[in-house]
């Protein structure tokens, strides 16, 4: 008989110390006491604060409360406390969320959130989420400061991301954040959106059902709606003013998106000719961003190989190693142009990850990318 298991919504803090392995690699005894004295000062502050330790993991730990306030409570006397220790050099992360237990751990989107914002966070500060914030927003000795809409690694939407301010506490440089920060969409923005038409699998005489929700789609209001067979229609000339995007990221992005679902539907020279032009405006750009530059690359790449022209691998290897957030579905990418074991590894492992952190997982596993991921390990693994 299996039961479910237990969840509940609490906040969760993570904490490690920056440097520790660098620091236990130069001196262990004194990395090893450096250890010990935060466990000493750390265990009685989550006592204190109405909160539960669960473990630790090397130089870092995870324990949970039951209210922001008390976790952000612990997260910032603890760094008060820890202040003046030059050795000590404390990341806290805090954040709202659900949690799984099993027997004596925990797991889930809460946990991962937060595990995310302390490596985010400053030595001797704490990043915590909007969710967290708000709760402290009536704590006169606590303020914050906003660091913006986040893309945090490994996490499926952004997070509302503010760095607490308070006494004895490192407050961080925003503009140091901007790389991975997202501005929102002004309200008066027209969004685009591009779905599939919708096919009839039942009997013909039911098709009208298939094509009605479609048209309905097609009218949804404010909403442009795009059929891949618009995007197979689309005039390039509407492409070419980077005015109708706003910057020349944007209109590079859309191009990558555009050469994406080319790819993925097998069209591969119409995805060469939207990649190579997303590559060709991100380079010509004062800012470059090497994340959408890798899957633009990745992809154009992918395409290469389909046709048998010939790509460098070099130009794939260098954008890696500037680019620290790499989802599953890229590394799965990576690994099928590269045929290198690491990316699909690295995979695998984001799966796994996900799925254990979902109620069903079971389900997840049988989406596409993530079986196709579990597929292709488990053949090399043989």
């Amino acid at each position: 008989m299996t039961t479910t298991p237990l969840r509940k919504l609490a906040a969760i803090m993570f904490t490690d110390i920056a440097g520790y392995t660098k620091a236990m690699s130069a001196d262990e005894e004194s990395a090893l006491k450096t250890l010990r004295k935060k466990r000493s000062i750390l265990r009685p502050l989550i006592s204190d604060c109405n909160g539960t330790f669960v473990k630790e993991i090397g130089d870092g730990t995870l324990s949970y409360f039951p209210s922001a306030i008390d976790a952000a409570t612990c997260a910032v006397k603890l760094q008060q406390a820890t202040y003046d220790d030059d050795d000590m050099n404390l990341r806290i992360g805090v954040h709202v969320g659900d949690i799984v237990f099993d027997e004596e751990d925990v797991f889930g989107d809460g946990v991962n959130v937060a595990a995310r914002l302390k490596s985010m966070a400053p030595v001797g500060g704490v990043c915590v989420s909007k969710s967290v914030f708000e709760e402290l927003l009536n704590k006169k000795k606590i303020d914050g400061i906003p660091l913006g809409l986040q893309q945090l690694k490994g996490v499926g939407r952004l997070i509302d991301v503010f760095a607490l301010k308070a006494e004895n506490l490192n407050h961080p440089d925003p503009k140091e954040y901007e790389e991975h920060k997202v501005e929102p969409h002004p309200d008066d923005e027209v969004p685009s959106v591009v779905v599939l038409p919708l096919k009839n699998k039942g009997k013909e005489d039911d098709a009208f059902y298939a094509d009605g929700i479609t048209a309905d789609l097609s009218r949804a209001g404010k909403i442009r709606v795009a059929s891949m067979d618009d995007i197979e229609t689309a005039d390039a000339v509407s492409l070419s003013s980077t005015k109708e995007f706003g910057d020349a990221e944007r209109f590079g992005r859309a191009h990558s998106t555009i050469g994406e679902a080319y790819y993925n539907h097998g069209n591969f020279d119409k995805s060469i000719k939207h990649l190579e032009k997303a590559i060709a405006i991100q380079k010509d750009s004062e800012t470059e961003n090497n994340e959408l530059l890798l899957v633009a690359n990745t992809y154009l790449f992918l395409s290469y190989k389909k046709t048998g022209e010939v790509f460098d691998s070099r130009e794939l290897q260098i954008l890696i190693g500037k680019t620290k957030n790499i989802e599953f579905n890229l590394n799965f990418r990576i690994f099928e142009l590269l045929e290198d074991k690491s990316y699909l590894e690295a995979a695998y492992k984001q799966v796994q990850e996900k799925a254990d952190a979902l109620e069903d997982s079971k389900k997840f596993l049988k989406y596409p990318i993530p079986n196709k991921i579990v597929e292709a390990w488990e053949s090399i693994e043989k």
